[in-house]
């Protein structure tokens, strides 16, 4: 777990020295932070898919989120706050309990995100974002009710009208309550997933 916190922290402040590029028209200038910034409303709705043999869970969520830019004062970044809702189900290949491993669950998350190209109406970034969920049990089987949720990959967007875009994203995910302990059965069933997500922008 511990490496892979590192390694998605570490691609995405990679990117705070890569200069932005863009083809066909010029960017627009970007606004201060001293400036209105108008609000935006983000919808996706997204399905990870189990990554390791002996934790077959599977993962639906939907995430709502508005661009909070005075959070992470980086003109190369943008950051954004709010919920995801989440329902995952599967099984946990464990000797000592029930492997059934399905629930519901809700939290906070924060996102930060980097664009790296655009050209027109279309954009590509990379996302990094952690929530806390909290759980209808404890999930999965043999851990806790809450868990840490890592998500990152990235993210194309295509710009419908000055209002109105839609985005597609790969995202890789790791779950984990974060307790560590030498003892068995451990506390801290994690687990993995990958998939995408189709999303929704709304400036207003």
């Amino acid at each position: 777990m511990r490496k892979t916190i590192f390694l998605s922290t570490l691609i995405l402040l990679s990117f705070a020295v890569v200069p932005q590029k863009s083809w066909g028209k010029g960017p627009e200038p970007q606004p201060a932070f001293s400036q209105t910034v108008a609000p935006e409303l983000n919808l996706e709705l997204e399905y990870l898919a189990p990554v390791d043999k002996d934790r077959q869970i599977e993962t639906v969520s939907l995430n709502i989120l508005i661009k909070k830019p005075e959070i992470f004062r980086l003109k190369q970044f943008d950051s954004y706050l709010g919920l995801t809702l989440t329902r995952a189900w599967g099984s946990i290949n464990r000797t000592t309990i029930n492997p059934d491993s399905s629930a519901f669950g809700l939290g906070p998350v924060f996102l930060i995100r980097k664009e790296l190209w655009q050209n027109n109406r279309v954009q590509l970034f990379f996302d990094s974002s952690v929530g806390l969920i909290f759980y209808s049990k404890d999930f999965p089987a043999g851990g806790d009710f809450y868990n840490f949720m890592w998500r990152f990959g990235p993210k194309i967007k295509y710009q419908i009208d000055p209002n109105l875009a839609w985005n597609l994203s790969y995202k890789w995910m790791h779950v984990s309550n974060g307790q560590i302990s030498h003892e068995e059965p451990t506390h801290n069933p994690a687990y993995n997933g990958v998939g995408f997500s189709l999303g929704l922008a709304w400036a207003f």
